[in-house]
């Protein structure tokens, strides 16, 4: 099958050379020209093509079709039926009622192509001559398929002229992708857009830390990081989670919790977490071995964040502290290695250094062992035999290969390969840890799929118990008063500010209130189960100099308590250490976002989610709510959304996790063969998409066709009132409301479709609308609170109708 379009453009201008000046019959005029240029040029295989296939309405010459659908109809004239179209030199576009009616014997084609596309439900037909190609919608809901428009092509000369045009229209690639419904119906669109972040002179301006910032970012840094440095092992003695099921709100079913992956059964993988004992039996199983054994391989799977170091780096450190024969070497692969070639050198060294801080001083007193090589090269061998003769004497070794998917899928493969190498030749255990999307890839493409090995999946601990412990351990140690090597010097009032600060924020999220529900809501389905991505969200708020933080100890110390506040929370996420929202830079995804040279709707990234939510029981062989890529195309398709627009779509929800592919990549679609909406999705979907704070935020970053709000978001751009948010989120909810109720318009048929028609700008607009009056209700009650206390009060306002431009 042909598919390079420079190979096609040269065959096609070999045709227009060979033909330009002949007529044909209607026979003639489909074997040497329409089948020349199917086959030949646009890369359609024989087995794509029906000819005189009999229906209601008469013989169709041509159904092209492709995985089982019918692409296009084509309706054969002969050469000397030439198509008089009148001549224009802006477009190519007729609107098959004006201009192109008054043709004859092209509008009579064009009906007889119509019928027999609405008697097979073929969407596109095509009336060819052999040199003149006229494209057309045949099928159109909600209004006469007659006003839709038609593209001509006037004779192969104009072909040949515009050729990439021809190519992404009727190519067997472009029609199978969407391409054709998009120039046809999609690409009328002449909306322009812009984004108000586009106009910003500093768009990346930084915002100020708050007041405690000095103070609190030091332990923020010490006890809400990673824990597996030596410096941190009394955190990670007191502060592991244990229990390690993510969920615990009502809302979610256990369908959505990190558990074991859908390929779990298929790969005969266990949970490191079984209730037999946890870390007991994956000892039971992993280390089950003798030390005269041939030693092995285990792999720990897990999600990003999910906490697979910090598990190893306890195993080791704690669980197998008892065992006084045994031995372990850690190899970080986060540090950098550059090649396959230097992988060995990489691991020698690190056990070199291990073995001269850890164990070289110890059992040389116990044993006359070998002097360590000069040469480096000799390290491979010198191990060889001192742990051999180690083994000898009931001691066990243990080698991890930590963080190996942070580099290429070569790499890694070349790393795992030599695991084997490794294990055989120390005879010794080799724990291998990855993520999940790695494993599964190379498994179905790579090396993994060689080897039977014991494989584990831990799962991501409970957000709650671990910001609980980890803000118990900061009070405690603050209280100590051994943070002296963190911090050089914090004067008596400071400590105590920031002992409350921590208290508050035990306080707010432990709290049986909406607030406290909400906070941890928030944080548990935006970081779907990444828990570095956790702590570095509440250590980005509780450092944010978006949070007031004078006045939330002032109201702490006064009225005895304090709750963060769910906004508070939203705001310092999604702007982080920034004054604008920028989601490029933002772990929060803007779904009224989209790609404009592709697209010109608000919806489509919700219209997703929507109907993955919908199908979140349904069940095939790979697990329940996991929903055929296909699927998504055809549904989409049948709503004249592009190809290009959903895969656009679904890399942008599974790069912010609120998708799942079965092959879980973040990054790409090529490889995916399913999508599932996660719990982090169905948040967007219900509440985070309709949430004031959100709304206000995004409207910077999302391309607005109105160019007169652009202009008024931008002018007060600075402002942060209340009141001014409010405005600006109530214009831009407005708008996007009113460019729902013109896509509708402009596609009357998406009235109709099952996937299109739900109006979810609207409900955001009406849910907004909803909330105007509680914000202003509590900002007045807060405001009068203030008063009471001696706060600084900000300019009182009436609740009114804030819309400045519509209406």
């Amino acid at each position: 099958m042909l598919t390079h379009p420079d190979e096609a453009y040269s065959r096609i201008q070999r045709i227009f050379d060979h033909y330009k000046d002949v007529d044909f019959n209607e026979a003639d005029t489909r074997i040497k020209l329409i089948d020349s240029v199917l086959k030949e040029c646009l890369g359609w295989k024989e087995d794509d093509i029906s000819r005189e296939e009999h229906n209601e309405s008469g013989f169709i010459d041509y159904r092209i079709h492709a995985d089982g659908v019918s692409r296009i109809i084509i309706e054969a004239k002969k050469t000397g039926d030439y198509f008089e179209v009148p001549i224009s030199f802006n477009s190519r576009r007729y609107k098959i009622s004006a201009s192109i009616s008054s043709v004859k014997n092209l509008i009579k084609a064009i009906r007889q192509a119509r019928s027999y596309c609405d008697d097979i439900g073929c969407k596109f037909g095509c009336v060819t001559n052999g040199k003149q190609y006229v494209i057309f919608s045949a099928i159109s809901v909600g209004r006469p398929w007659i006003d839709g428009d038609c593209i001509v092509f006037n004779s192969l000369r104009d072909i040949i002229d515009n050729f990439n045009l021809f190519w992404n229209l009727l190519s067997k690639d472009s029609i199978i992708n969407g391409l054709l419904g998009e120039y046809l119906e999609k690409g009328k669109s002449d909306l322009k857009f812009q984004k108000v972040i586009d106009l910003l002179h500093n768009p990346d301006e930084a915002w100020l830390r708050n007041q405690l910032y000095t103070y609190i970012q030091p332990i923020a840094d010490f006890a809400f990081n990673e824990m597996i440095d030596e410096a941190r092992a009394e955190i990670l003695k007191e502060c592991y989670i244990e229990e390690r099921t993510r969920h615990t709100q009502k809302n979610i079913d256990s369908y959505f919790r990190d558990k074991l992956p859908h390929f779990a059964e298929q790969y005969a993988i266990m949970d490191a977490d079984c209730p037999e004992g946890r870390e007991g039996f994956f000892n039971s199983v992993a280390y089950s071995k003798s030390p005269a054994s041939q030693g092995g391989i285990v792999v720990l799977l897990g999600g990003v964040g999910a906490g697979k170091s910090t598990f190893i780096h306890r195993y080791y450190r704690f669980i197998l502290s008892g065992y006084e024969k045994f031995l372990w070497f850690y190899m970080d692969f986060r540090t950098n290695v550059p090649s396959g070639a230097e992988v060995e050198a990489f691991i020698f060294d690190n056990i070199y250094k291990k073995w001269e801080q850890d164990y070289s001083k110890k059992l040389n007193e116990l044993f006359i062992l070998p002097k360590i090589p000069d040469d480096k090269h000799a390290l491979k061998d010198y191990f060889g035999n001192v742990f051999n003769m180690l083994k000898k004497h009931g001691y066990t070794i243990s080698v991890v290969f930590d963080n190996i998917d942070q580099h290429s899928t070569e790499l890694q493969e070349h790393i795992f390969l030599y695991s084997s190498h490794l294990s055989s030749f120390f005879k010794a255990i080799v724990l291998v840890s990855m993520r999940e999307n790695t494993f599964l890839t190379s498994t179905r493409e790579g090396v993994f799929d060689a080897f039977n090995v014991p494989k584990f999946h831990i799962s991501s601990p409970n957000f709650i118990n671990l910001i609980l412990k980890r803000l118990n351990f900061a009070i405690d140690f603050l209280r100590s008063g051994d943070y002296n090597y963190i911090i050089h010097t914090m004067p008596k009032d400071k400590l105590d500010d920031v002992i409350d600060y921590f208290s508050i924020l035990k306080e707010s999220f432990t709290s049986k209130n909406k607030q406290s529900e909400k906070l941890i809501n928030f944080i548990n389905n935006i970081s779907v189960g990444n828990m570095r991505e956790a702590l570095r969200m509440f250590t980005n708020f509780i450092i944010s100099g978006h949070t007031n933080i004078t006045e939330v100890l002032h109201k702490k110390r006064i009225q005895g308590a304090y709750q963060i506040a769910f906004h508070q929370m939203i705001k310092s996420v999604l702007l982080g250490d920034r004054r604008y929202y920028d989601q490029d830079r933002s772990n929060i995804l803007n779904v009224y976002d989209f790609d404009p040279s592709i697209s010109d709707s608000h919806s489509n990234i919700l219209r997703l989610l929507s109907y993955l939510y919908e199908k979140r029981y349904s069940q095939n062989k790979i697990g329940r709510g996991y929903i055929s890529i296909n699927e998504l195309f055809s549904v989409a398709e049948s709503a004249l959304i592009t190809r290009r627009v959903i895969s656009d779509c679904l890399i942008r929800m599974a790069s912010y996790n609120l998708i799942e592919f079965d092959n879980l990549s973040k990054s790409s679609i090529e490889k995916a063969s399913y999508a599932k909406i996660t719990h982090c999705g169905i948040f967007y979907l219900t509440d985070l998409c309709h949430q004031f704070a959100y709304l206000d935020l995004v409207s910077i970053d999302t391309p607005i066709h109105d160019f007169e709000l652009v202009k008024s978001i931008y002018a007060d751009v600075g402002d942060t009132s209340l009141k001014n948010r409010i405005a600006r989120a109530n214009d831009f909810v407005v708008y996007l409301k009113e460019s729902e109720e013109q896509e509708f318009k402009r596609h009357p048929e998406l009235t109709f479709n099952e996937f299109a028609k739900n109006r979810f700008l609207l409900n955001a607009f009406n849910v907004f609308s909803l909330q105007q009056a509680r914000i202003m209700d509590n900002n007045n009650r807060r405001e009068r609170k203030n008063e009471e206390l001696g706060l600084p009060i900000a300019k009182k306002f009436k609740q009114r109708n804030y819309r400045r431009r519509y209406r």
